[in-house]
């Protein structure tokens, strides 16, 4: 069966005044921060939400998690993501080009084992309860998520772009009108890819690139 749960709108975060840990931001009241800490904490309450509905236990071979403005292009095989002690995701960038930083995870989608779920997604308890100081030096939210994984000796995988077939979409005005379209792409990056992609029959929607 599907659970529905609709987190309750009124969920705020709070940013320590002594907090050591700006994820990259300018300071501790920087809006992004504070949006971000709201994210992890949504997170780790539709996790515990999930345990509860499973008498405290997680049941899952794996955890999938989705950024709200992911577009899926194609069936995603979760065979392709076989230990359970492991995270996986793309590098950070787009389906279809050439990663900048290939170090560096992007954070749209998450696969994670299931052995290890519980452990990362508590990232929210971890910012504010993990005393480690290598978490007071990353640059990035990105760079968060994979300095903690090491940090609970959860392994992080990047894989080839195309398993995990995905791009970004929004709404945008154009003219008189609203389109929907998919963003991190272009046709030129289509004709030319620098990275494995998908067919571009694939995509269904104009991209937004070219609006």
């Amino acid at each position: 069966g599907v659970h529905l749960h609709w987190v309750d709108p009124a969920v705020t975060a709070e940013v320590p005044l002594e907090t050591t840990r700006p994820l990259g931001r300018e300071n501790r009241q920087h809006p992004a921060l504070v949006n971000y800490l709201l994210k992890l904490k949504k997170v780790e309450m539709l996790w515990n939400r999930t345990l509860g509905a499973n008498d405290g236990v997680s049941p899952y071979s794996h955890v999938v998690l989705v950024r709200d403005d992911v577009h899926w292009l194609d069936d995603i095989r979760l065979a392709d993501f076989p230990d359970p002690h492991a995270v996986y995701s793309m590098p950070l960038g787009f389906l279809c080009d050439r990663p900048h930083l290939r170090d560096h995870p992007a954070e749209h989608v998450f696969v994670i084992g299931g052995a290890v779920a519980d452990r990362l997604l508590r990232a929210y308890r971890e910012y504010f309860e993990n005393p480690s100081p290598e978490l007071n030096s990353v640059d990035s939210t990105e760079q968060y998520w994979q300095v903690l994984a090491w940090l609970l000796g959860i392994r992080w995988e990047l894989v080839l772009r195309n398993r995990l077939p995905y791009l970004l979409s929004m709404h945008r005005n154009v003219g008189n009108s609203t389109v929907f379209c998919i963003r991190g792409i272009s046709q030129a990056t289509l004709r030319r890819p620098t990275a494995s992609c998908v067919h571009p029959s694939l995509i269904r929607y104009p991209t937004c690139a070219d609006l």
